[in-house]
């Protein structure tokens, strides 16, 4: 007699939660694939309906968009995964090529495409098998899909920061080869005209061209900030570079003083002949530096000084004909030199001289004389006066590194 032996039944395998999460991940590609445009279609209507920026969008190029996300996503589902940090490449190239075509970057774009997405995929966890007894998968899978978004609106926050620096950059390249050109005169009427209005400028109406260069602790982005705010008026605003410590810039109107600073201005000027207006600036800002003024300053306000710092070979010759026997004295010259500068500078006025010099007067009276019988230069003359003042000016710059 044979004896029969009764199949023992085999219980199927438990899964593992590794394996529940990843079948499950499978089970969610399987049920998006054919719904993927329905899907994509709702996360427009969302984007538009909280995102201000994305309802000037084009509708097909924001649904391709919002499709090739999507795609990425869906990918690494089918494949038993969630979305993660390997597709950040592909989203960093992909918010990249947005950011150079102009297309809106909001971080928030992510969260509320992965909201809509589990929302669709919860309202089908049954079916899915996704709920089982306490949920656990569910959960797990919107809490990656919530990390996933995090994730990608923290490269699309990266990439429009690099972007924005970008543009500031090339913003102010611009502006800076704009500002060189339109100094030297090389800027033409039809570059002008293109280019003015894009930076704020009125071609219709006069600017000052104003240079200044900061000292000692002065940070340039101060003295940058009080220029534009009191070189503005109610309708038209300055233009302005920063190169290193110094302010380049064409202003409506002339700016207030700022503390221990010159600013130089040229005289107004339409933006075709800003050149000339910017030569002048030029020329002051030199000579105040020479002469350590500060304020406020053009070429009418400092007098015959911007004259001292030209005329390098009169200079030279006339220095070696009326200066060269008082260098040799030595510190007896150099006093000398000083009391007669000083009395220039105090219009000749010998009491003042004196006591700024802690002097007698009588003393003052003897170093004039001096100084006449060893250069040759009586102050009584118009053009000795003059030539006199014009070299000890000229050495005063130079001692300052002015000229």
């Amino acid at each position: 007699m044979i004896r029969r032996v009764r199949p023992r039944s085999v219980e199927p395998r438990k899964l593992d939660a590794d394996e529940r999460l990843r079948a499950a991940y499978m089970a969610v590609a399987t049920f998006l694939e054919p719904r993927l445009d329905g899907i994509v279609a709702a996360v427009g209507d969302l984007l538009r309906e909280e995102i201000p920026a994305y309802r000037a969008e084009e509708g097909r190029r924001l649904h391709q968009n919002v499709r090739t996300i999507l795609a990425i996503a869906l990918d690494q589902l089918r494949q038993g995964h969630a979305p993660g940090s390997t597709d950040t490449a592909a989203i960093t190239t992909l918010a990249r090529r947005w950011a150079s075509e102009g297309r809106p970057l909001d971080q928030r774009s992510f969260q509320l495409g992965a909201r809509q997405v589990t929302v669709a995929v919860a309202e089908h966890a049954s079916e899915l098998g996704l709920d089982g007894l306490d949920g656990t998968t569910l959960f797990a899978m919107q809490d990656a899909a919530w990390d996933w978004a995090t994730v990608c609106a923290s490269i699309l926050a990266d990439v429009q920061r690099d972007h924005e620096v970008a543009a500031a950059r090339r913003d102010a390249t611009h502006q800076t080869e704009f500002l060189r050109d339109l100094a030297s005169g090389g800027i033409t009427p039809e570059r002008l005209a293109r280019e003015a209005d894009a930076l704020g400028l009125d071609i219709h109406q006069p600017y000052f061209a104003v240079e200044a260069e900061c000292e000692g602790a002065t940070p340039p982005s101060m003295l940058e900030t009080h220029i534009r705010r009191s070189g503005a008026t109610q309708h038209r605003h300055p233009l302005l570079v920063v190169l290193g410590r110094r302010v380049v810039a064409v202003v409506p109107k002339v700016p207030a003083e700022y503390e221990g600073v010159t600013i130089a201005v040229g005289p107004p000027a339409m933006l075709q002949q800003a050149h000339a207006s910017f030569s002048e600036a030029a020329e002051a800002l030199a000579t105040a530096r020479a002469f350590g003024i500060t304020g406020i300053v053009d070429l009418a306000t400092l007098g015959p000084l911007p004259l001292v710092t030209e005329a390098e070979m009169l200079a030279q010759r006339l220095g070696e004909r009326h200066l060269h026997a008082l260098d040799a004295r030595g510190p007896a010259g150099l006093e000398l030199e000083e009391t007669i500068r000083t009395l220039l500078d105090l219009d000749r006025n010998f009491d003042a001289t004196a006591a700024a010099l802690h002097l007698h007067r009588n003393s003052i009276r003897y170093r004039v004389r001096r100084f006449r019988e060893i250069t040759g230069l009586d102050l009584r003359c118009t053009q000795d006066l003059v030539t006199a003042w014009w070299l000890l000016k000229r050495r005063q710059a130079a001692s300052t590194g002015g000229i």
